[in-house]
Formats: structure tokens, sequence, C-alpha cells
């Protein structure tokens, strides 16, 4: 094997080093957008479209200035996210709320089960 050639499947460490640098900034990057919309959808949407209700009028009257203007379209999209995600996340509950009551009516078909007055009952004692 002659020294200095590389064979077509073989990277340089630097290129290496270079591409995993790379994937790990993507992934940094959906990370933090991923945490960044988790935390909207905590925050109250009402209080969104309150600010966005005070500067709506100061950009209609052309009295915003460019960041007042980029102030204006962060909290849109801020809202519209947050909204986003609270009817996800609601309509997750919903899902898993059916999910239970069809496992749970599906365990027990004759109405018995573990809890409750129905079914046999044990006895104490000898």
């Amino acid at each position: 094997m002659a020294k200095g050639v590389k064979g077509a499947g073989e990277m340089s460490v630097d290129a290496l080093r270079r591409a995993e640098r790379k994937k790990e900034k993507a992934k940094n990057k959906r990370d933090r957008s991923r945490a960044r919309d988790d935390a909207l959808a905590t925050r109250d949407p009402e209080e969104l479209r309150a600010q966005v209700a005070r500067l709506a009028p100061l950009e209609a009257a052309g009295k915003l200035d460019g960041a007042g203007r980029k102030q204006l379209e962060q909290l849109k999209k801020q809202l519209r996210v947050c909204v986003d995600k609270r009817r996800e996340g609601e309509a997750a509950q919903q899902a898993r709320r059916a999910a239970a009551q069809a496992a749970g009516a599906a365990a027990r078909p004759g109405g018995g089960g573990g809890g409750g007055r129905g079914g046999r009952r044990r006895r104490r004692g000898g």
C-alpha cells in the first residue's frame, strides 16, 4: 500500500471532524428551536395578543421604527407557534384519553375489574 494515497471511501481526519461538527451544529439548532417552541407553549396567548394589539395600530399609522416592526413580527410568530402548540397538546391529550378509555373498556368487557363493588369478592379469615 502506497503512503499518501487514499482510497475512495477514506476521509481525512480534518474532513471527518468538520462533518461531525456540522452535524452537531444542526442538532443543536434543532434542539434550541424545539426548546424555544416548548417554552412558547407555556406562555399565555392572551398576553401575546394584547402585545400585538398594542403595536398593530402603531404599525398601521407608520409610527414604528425598524426595531418595533421586527418586535411585532416576532410577537405574531410567537403567537402563532403558541396557539399551534396548545392545539397540538390538546389534541394529544384527547387522543390519550380516548386510548385510555378504549383500553379500559377492552380490559373489562363484563364491567367488572380491579376496582369498585362489581365482580367477585374475597373472603377474609378462615
